[in-house]
C-alpha cells in the first residue's frame, strides 16, 4: 500500500467527531427545522420506527407555554376569539389570538409553535442523528 492509499484508508475509516452536538451542526439544524415543520403539520415524528414526539405532545407544550396569557386576557378578547371561531372568521380569530399571545413572541403564532416543536425535538436529536448515520451507511453499501 502506498502512502496515498494509506492516507485514504485512514480518512475512510475515521470515526465521526462526537465532540460536537448534532443540533449545532448544519445537518442537525436542517433536521430540526424539517422535523419541526413535520410536527407543525399535525404529524407525529418517529425515530427508529418509534414515535419520538407526537402532535399532541406539541399541542400540550404550546398550551403550557401560553396558558398564562389566556388567564391574563381581557374577557372581551376571549369572547371575541370564541365568537369569530364560531362564525368561521379565521382571519379575525387569528388576529384575536395574536393579541392574546402578544407577550409570547409578540403574538407570532407560527414562531410560538415552531419554537415549541424545536424544544421538544432536542430530547430525540441524538437518536435521530444515529438513525441518519445508519441510513447513510446503508445507502452507501446499496450501490
Amino acid at each position: 500500500m502506498n502512502a496515498m492509499q494509506a492516507c485514504q484508508s485512514r480518512y475512510d475509516h475515521m470515526l465521526p467527531d462526537d465532540s460536537e452536538c448534532f443540533l449545532d451542526t448544519t445537518e442537525g439544524a436542517n433536521w430540526q427545522d424539517g422535523a419541526a415543520a413535520h410536527l407543525m403539520g399535525g404529524n407525529d415524528y418517529s425515530v427508529n420506527s418509534r414515535v419520538g414526539v407526537d402532535y399532541f405532545d406539541l399541542c400540550e407544550f404550546v398550551g403550557l407555554q401560553t396558558q398564562q396569557s389566556f388567564t391574563e386576557t381581557d374577557p372581551n378578547v376571549l369572547g371575541f376569539l370564541v365568537a369569530t371561531i364560531q362564525d368561521g372568521d379565521i382571519a379575525a380569530a387569528k388576529s384575536a389570538l395574536a393579541e392574546i399571545l402578544y407577550d409570547v413572541k409578540k403574538g407570532d403564532i407560527r414562531a410560538i409553535v415552531y419554537d415549541a416543536a424545536c424544544e421538544l425535538l432536542v430530547d430525540i436529536a441524538e437518536a435521530a442523528a444515529d438513525q441518519i448515520r445508519a441510513d447513510n451507511e446503508a445507502d452507501r453499501y446499496d450501490c
